[in-house]
């Protein structure tokens, strides 16, 4: 799937590269502070929420469009934040302020103070205030100014302002946060609109309610909400835009009160764009026909059309791929001949390659676009283009369409992203653009499979063999994972995540075959050392048979839950482990079989069985998750199912040596 954003930095959880020194931003003069209310001084009890630590007391975003150097664009967003440090445990983590920004961006005109219950006023040195760079990709960064505010005690008040420029930007389908980690007592937004633009400011508002725009003065409309509750994040809750308070802003002439007229016209705007580039020149029916040779099948001849792409044109978004080539095609919009002649393209230009080859041998292809599951619940009421920000191929086979994605390069033919499954597509036309419906895949397409053999030692420790086998979504993100890696990055990421169950693992003779181009499986192998799989309780040796499984923490409880139940896709985890005793050792007693017949969210089968000589057991396990959207009510029932799996998962077996009790 193709994303409107071309480069995404991922969070790390290490400096790279770092650059930190004092920020020149802070270097700045400053106004003077607004003052306090003695109230907010005094306050010793949370307002929004009883439990929280910390409250803020007010956020203030100012942001105004204009124009910039040259003749361009520029925005500035001042913020303001005052936080109250309720108890002691909030005083470290409201010691440190941490503003992100990326390139583009100037951080200015920083200041900081810490304000104590006795009305002192201590202000933020500028050497407290440090620039870094967290993470870098090519000459893309992802930054920060940290602001450490002194003399933090429960009590105080911690107060910041700073203002971001970006260059060359203007409000354009901006997510603007309602929520953060802490309650917010009052947030005030306000915006200047571009002047001079023939369309109106417009803003959307999902899971919180702000107040409408008011006009002030200066030219800026502004908008305020008051209580605001903390966002908590929650496990297997829907994408976050879903969950969190934001607003959208951007500018608009569409009507969108009428959304079935608004998508039928961004319907056929979008095929009037694009339908030029599908078509199919002279030279691209000559390779389409050659590459299908005699096939007659619909779903032959597209697969063989799939292949010949792969083979012959390479993403040019992969690592490796050189930055000169790259640069000189970027931003062109570029018919499919074009990519296939120069042997390279972005992933949006490998779908119009490949919907012109089905062109070119009689199928009716086109673009699709739908919102991608894994950040938008999207339904056609929401009347905005911004939310159809991926795209795919959609062909018509049979009286229907098929979809797509031959340029995700992580994806083996025939198959969707998760976040496509099931997502509605909206297909371009000329005259009667529609919505479809994509397909998803069943819990037998997405498998982890694990074969482990272990030799267990007297005193608890084990070696042997282990091997894992990903199908489907887990062997796509296997896939986008280890791309770039070498082998040792590789081998070290698979001994920390098998350290969370097995600790002090050793991973030696590490190998991986990962088809290219992407194929299932993908498949691991590698030889253990444990120091402790076994532990001793007095003349026996106790372990658990689900060693790779053991050890989950308990889903929070029912009371806290606020966010209904999402499971996005449906996957299999089928596990065979087999563990040989030391010598003159036997299982004590074989524990029964645990059996959880398939409903709503999923099955379980879980047996542990003797070896028939008696030298070991074998653990047989297949438990199966089925995706679906269910309301917050079903949360106790959903983790009444995952209960039943961690219990299974942590039963002990007691092994004794023969001949004692």
């Amino acid at each position: 799937m193709k994303a409107v954003s071309r480069i995404v930095l991922l969070a790390v959880a290490f400096l790279v590269g770092a650059s930190a020194g004092p920020s020149r931003a802070a270097l700045r003069g400053a106004a003077p502070w607004p003052v306090i209310p003695p109230e907010e001084t005094r306050e010793d009890v949370p307002v929004v929420d009883s439990r929280a630590g910390a409250e803020v007391l007010l956020w203030e975003r100012r942001v105004e469009d204009g124009r910039g150097s040259f003749g361009g664009f520029k925005t500035i967003v001042s913020q303001h934040l005052r936080t109250k440090v309720r108890s002691e445990s909030a005083v470290e983590g409201q010691s440190t302020l941490v503003i992100p920004f990326g390139d583009g961006v100037r951080v200015e005109e920083v200041s900081g103070r810490t304000v104590l219950p006795d009305g002192t006023v201590v202000p933020v040195d500028a050497a407290a205030i440090f620039q870094q760079t967290l993470a870098q990709a090519g000459d893309v960064r992802l930054r920060t100014v940290r602001i450490a505010f002194p003399a933090v005690r429960a009590g105080a008040i911690v107060e910041a302002r700073w203002s971001e420029v970006h260059d060359d930007h203007v409000t354009m389908y901006e997510e603007v946060e309602l929520q953060r980690s802490l309650p917010i007592r009052r947030l005030v937004y306000s915006i200047k609109p571009l002047r001079g633009s023939s369309f109106g400011m417009r803003s959307r508002a999902f899971r919180i309610a702000p107040a409408p725009f008011v006009k002030g003065p200066g030219g800026f409309y502004t908008t305020e909400m008051k209580d605001i509750p903390a966002f908590r994040p929650e496990p297997w809750s829907p994408p976050l835009a879903a969950v969190r308070g934001w607003m959208l802003i951007y500018y608009t002439g569409e009507d969108e009160d009428d959304a079935d007229g608004f998508w039928k016209r961004v319907g056929r705007s979008v095929h009037a764009a694009v339908d030029e580039r599908l078509e199919p020149d002279r030279s691209t029916r000559a390779l389409a026909r050659e590459a299908i040779g005699d096939e007659e099948r619909p779903g032959e001849k597209l697969r063989r059309l799939h292949e010949l792409l792969r083979a012959r044109v390479r993403d040019s978004s992969s690592p490796g791929f050189p930055e000169r080539e790259r640069e000189k095609a970027r931003g062109r919009a570029v018919k499919a001949q074009k990519v296939i002649e120069r042997g390279f393209g972005e992933p949006e230009e490998i779908d119009v390659a490949f919907a012109s080859l089905a062109r070119a041998v009689g199928f009716d292809a086109r673009l699709a676009f739908y919102a991608d599951r894994r950040r938008f619940l999207f339904h056609p009421g929401l009347a905005n283009g911004y939310f159809l920000r991926s795209s795919c191929v959609a062909v018509r086979v049979d009286g229907a369409w098929r979809f797509f994605d031959p340029g995700n390069r992580f994806l083996p033919w025939g198959t969707l992203r998760w976040g496509a499954e099931n997502a509605l597509a909206l297909v371009p036309d000329k005259d009667e653009p529609e919505f479809a419906r994509m397909p998803a895949a069943g819990t037998d397409a997405n498998v982890e499979r694990t074969r482990l053999r272990l030799r267990l030692a007297e005193d608890g420790s084990a070696s042997g063999d282990l091997e894992i086998e990903l199908r489907g979504q887990r062997a796509v993100d296997e896939r986008a994972e280890i791309e770039g890696l070498d082998d040792e990055a590789r081998r070290e990421r698979l001994r920390k995540a098998l350290s969370t169950t097995l600790a002090g693992v050793e991973v030696s003779e590490y190998t991986i075959q990962s088809p290219v181009p992407a194929a299932d499986p993908v498949t691991f192998r590698a030889k253990l050392a444990v120091p402790s799989l076994a532990t001793k309780a007095g003349s026996r040796l106790l372990v658990a048979p689900s060693v790779l499984r053991r050890g989950r923490s308990p889903d929070p409880p029912v009371s806290e839950r606020t966010n209904p139940v999402f499971l996005g896709y449906a996957w299999t985890e089928e596990d065979e482990v087999t563990i040989q005793l030391p010598a003159g050792w036997a299982l004590e007693e074989t524990p029964g079989p645990v059996r959880v017949p398939s409903g709503d969210f999923g099955s379980l089968v879980a047996v542990v069985e003797s070896a028939a000589d008696g030298s070991g057991f074998v653990l047989r396990r297949t438990a199966r998750t089925r995706s679906g959207f269910f309301p917050v009510e079903r949360y106790g029932s959903f983790r009444a199912f995952r209960e039943t799996i961690r219990e299974a998962d942590d039963r002990v077996v007691a092994l004794r040596r023969s001949g004692t009790r």
